[in-house]
């Protein structure tokens, strides 16, 4: 009888990510060319340090970037979205803690009709009051029905235990809709976008002759490079939290704290131990929490790195009759996790999906560009995370009880839980 012989698994591995090509213009503007992909498809990225972390008030960094080419001086708000489907083009606008900013997503061949529309978008919006007041109301409105969910109500809320009053914590309040300004936000547009100078980053397939556009456009742009506040993080509200949200038959969970970002040392054995307990569909808490016991639907914990700090949180949505039996659960598996080493086997499973989920993250020059971006934002060496899954197979279980006892202590964490008693 044949025997078939089943090939050995291999854990060796190789990546490399694309060299972008850089270009520095004369004003000071620094694109990276990001250049792959067989379509003729491209993305250009204008990214500003105008994220949440220089508010001073609610709102004005992302009703800002959600504004921005709402209509211009030349155009309206329909004549500028007009302009770029006839080129079957469109914009994107993302804001975030520490950066803001708008992506064109575009064929190379009509680039030399779309970038003086970017241009225009980006130094000609002219924040009108009847764009503002409708955006506002819309907005408005968005926020009132979602203070009815528990998820949201916790996410909201969860921040502002860690961080305090740093514009990273500050939670959005119903009154802050009214005392935001149409003036305020044409201020924050002049100072974070017409007088500060964007980093440029081109992902996909472009031309020589579309770089030249790329370039007699963005170099047109005038403004300083600035760098992001020094910040001083209050000490987090530490301990057991709760909003009580009458007829709720839910309760939205939130286990967290402030931690290290992703230049630590301890960032790749952290991340691994993060997996481990919470971080993939077959983590510690997914199998307690959601398989055995039938508490919740989903439930996982992450890690996220801000430009000034971390944080580590671990979410879940369960019935408000067994809220207490889930935070039982919950801190029994971070407690073992510390006590006791995970097996070869479960270990090698964690590694292996980091492994492949980042190997998928890196296929094609779309999915690499925020890989890319991220070093060059940070200004971390290039061979970043290559070293960095280099870590991640080395973790031992030791390493993971020393990360879990260093950083997932109890009496470290702030625990929120938003629904009904």
């Amino acid at each position: 009888m044949n025997r078939t012989i089943q090939p050995e698994i291999s854990h060796h591995y190789t990546f490399d990510l694309i060299e972008p090509e850089k270009e520095v213009l004369s004003n000071g503007i620094e694109i990276y060319y990001i250049q792959g992909g067989k379509q003729d498809v491209c993305r250009i990225d204008a990214l500003y340090k105008a994220g949440n972390i220089f508010e001073h008030k609610n709102l004005t960094s992302s009703s800002t970037n959600d504004l921005l080419g709402e209509g211009t001086h030349q155009k309206t708000s329909l004549e500028v979205n007009d302009a770029f489907d006839f080129y079957g083009a469109y914009i994107q606008r993302e804001s975030s803690r520490d950066y803001a900013g708008v992506s064109l997503f575009a064929s190379d061949k009509h680039l030399g009709k779309l970038m003086p529309l970017l241009k225009d978008v980006i130094t000609q919006s002219n924040y009108s009051q009847l764009e503002f007041d409708i955006y506002l109301k819309n907005r408005k409105a968005r926020y009132e029905d979602s203070l009815k969910k528990v998820e949201f109500v916790c996410r909201n809320e969860f921040t502002g235990l860690l961080y305090g009053d740093h514009p990273y914590g500050k939670s959005l309040k119903l009154n802050d809709f009214e005392n935001i300004t149409r003036d305020e936000i044409e201020a924050w547009y002049h100072e974070f976008y017409r007088t500060q100078l964007p980093v440029v980053f081109v992902t996909g397939r472009v031309s020589e002759d579309s770089k030249k556009q790329i370039a007699e456009n963005f170099v047109e742009l005038n403004g300083k490079n600035i760098s992001f506040p020094l910040s001083n993080f209050p000490q987090a509200q530490t301990g057991s939290h709760f909003i009580e949200q009458p007829g709720a038959i839910q309760s939205a969970i939130r286990i967290g704290r402030p931690i290290i970002t992703i230049e630590h040392e301890d960032y790749s054995a952290l991340s691994v131990s993060n997996t481990l307990l919470g971080g993939y569909f077959g983590s510690r808490l997914m199998k307690n929490i959601r398989e055995e016991k039938g508490y919740t639907y989903g439930i996982g914990s992450g890690l996220v790195s801000f430009e000034k700090n971390g944080m580590w949180m671990i979410a879940t949505e369960v019935g408000k009759d067994t809220t207490q039996p889930a935070l039982t659960e919950i801190y029994k598996e971070m407690e073992l996790l510390g006590k006791e080493p995970a097996s070869d086997a479960e270990l090698m499973t964690v590694k292996n999906y980091i492994l492949g989920n980042f190997i998928k993250s890196i296929d094609g020059p779309f999915n690499q560009s925020d890989k890319i971006k991220t070093i060059i934002l940070r200004n971390l060496n290039k061979e970043f995370y290559k070293e960095h899954i280099e870590k991640v197979m080395k973790v031992t279980s030791a390493d993971i009880m020393s990360m879990v006892n260093k950083y997932f202590s109890r009496d470290l964490l702030t625990e929120l839980v938003v629904g009904g008693k």
